[in-house]
């Protein structure tokens, strides 16, 4: 039991990231088979894995920001959202899920210029590269609180989840739900 907000396939296996646990790994019997720290306070709440570069990728809400990991849970790198959490202390975007796709990381959060603490709600998907850590750019703008991020199919996909909404085909609504909608995975036929 926990606070858990991202879970991902690993193999036979899945990992799973925790506010308080850290991030750890677990079996199809639900036995956790290893695990390893985070920072303290900065609330993983999005995890990705990347083969190319074998590394884990976690977001912190609180953190404003993303933690890069070897396969062994040791924390290599970051990358930082913007400068503005350095200067306050605070977390200014409430960054949500994340998505690496080859050289590319992309990161949803409430908001990108991070105003969503002042009612202004410019939630998007920002992408960065892995290499540099360098900002490419938005990719999807004008979000309502967005989480899930997915490439389903050569696209795209993101649950915009206050207004409940299912979106990709350059951003189309292809679902609609009727609550704050959270949690996203494909079976080839039916998401």
């Amino acid at each position: 039991s926990g606070n858990c907000y991202g879970l991902i396939k690993y193999g036979d296996n899945f990992i799973s990231v925790d506010t308080e646990r850290g991030i750890f790994e677990f079996n199809q019997d639900y036995k956790i088979v290893r695990q390893g720290e985070l920072p303290s306070g900065i609330r993983a709440h999005g995890i990705d894995y990347s083969e190319k570069h074998e590394k884990f990728f976690v977001v912190g809400s609180y953190l404003d920001g993303v933690i890069i990991l070897d396969k062994e849970f040791n924390i290599l790198d970051q990358i930082n959202i913007s400068y503005k959490r350095e200067r306050t202390g605070k977390p200014d975007h409430h960054c949500n899920d994340c998505l690496v796709v080859e050289d590319s990381l992309y990161v949803s959060m409430f908001s990108m210029t991070g105003n969503w603490k002042r009612d202004i709600f410019d939630g998007a998907i920002l992408e960065y590269d892995i290499v540099t850590k360098e900002l490419v750019g938005p990719v999807i703008q004008d979000l309502w609180m967005p989480h899930n991020i997915k490439f389903i199919e050569g696209s795209l996909h993101v649950l915009d989840s206050l207004p409940g909404q299912l979106k990709t085909n350059n951003a189309k609504v292809i679902g609609e739900f009727p609550a704050f909608t959270r949690g996203l995975a494909h079976d080839g036929v039916y998401y």
